[in-house]
Order: C-alpha cells, then sequence, then structure tokens
C-alpha cells in the first residue's frame, strides 16, 4: 500500500505515483511529474 500526498514516508518507495518522499520533511510530496 502506498502512502498518499503528505503521508508519511521514510524512503520515495513508499509513496503513489507521482509523489516522491520529502526527506526535509518526512512525508510524500508530488514529484512534479504526471
Amino acid at each position: 500500500e502506498c502512502r498518499y500526498w503528505l503521508g508519511g514516508c521514510e524512503k520515495t518507495s513508499d509513496c503513489c505515483e507521482h509523489l516522491s518522499c520529502s526527506p526535509k520533511h518526512g512525508w510524500c510530496v508530488w514529484d512534479w511529474t504526471f
């Protein structure tokens, strides 16, 4: 199960498609792709 936008994460692979894990905040943010 992937993490949605602003969901807590440890690495980008934790996040859903088009999201990346922000190392600064520790949550999933949009990676600017469509």
